[in-house]
């Protein structure tokens, strides 16, 4: 998924540019080579929308 630490950087900003965009809480993220994990709580959104 990540094959050099630039793209994980690149991620960050994404998600950061949706937490601009959508409302939802995110309490935590781990970005792993292969996989991330976001911890998030959405309430008048769906999922869904954030995640694609």
């Amino acid at each position: 998924m990540f094959k050099v630490k630039n793209e994980k950087e690149e991620y960050l900003k994404i998600i950061r540019r949706y937490k601009l965009g959508y409302e939802f809480e995110m309490y935590s993220y781990c970005i792993m080579d292969n996989h991330t994990r976001l911890f998030i709580e959405v309430e008048n959104i769906s999922l869904n929308k954030i995640m694609k």
